[in-house]
């Protein structure tokens, strides 16, 4: 019943100093979050959020890394290293990964 309270729990905050807004939406029972990044949100009424990434992990976490995936824009952005849609973190490679985290 708790995971099911759970299941569609969307956290929502504005960034400092602008107007951007900043969205989470936790799905714990498919192991997977969304967070949105801009003025939209995650439900902007049609219009895309500026970013927007979706946070997965696998069913052995934590002794294996989650995935960052970006969904939106359809571009790789100038800050970030990608492997295909995938975001790469040093901090969440296989190698440098430890549940202890």
């Amino acid at each position: 019943r708790e995971a099911d309270e759970c299941s569609a729990a969307v956290a929502s905050a504005a960034l400092p100093g602008s107007s951007q807004e900043v969205q989470i939406s936790v799905q714990p029972e498919l192991l997977r979050a969304v967070v949105c990044l801009g003025a939209a949100g995650c439900d902007g009424g049609g219009v895309s959020p500026a970013v927007r990434l979706e946070l997965s992990f696998p069913p052995q976490y934590p002794h294996r890394p989650p995935q960052v995936v970006q969904v939106a824009p359809d571009v790789h952005l100038p800050y970030w290293q990608y492997d295909g849609r995938a975001i790469v973190l040093d901090r969440l490679a296989e190698r440098r990964w430890s549940p202890a985290m």
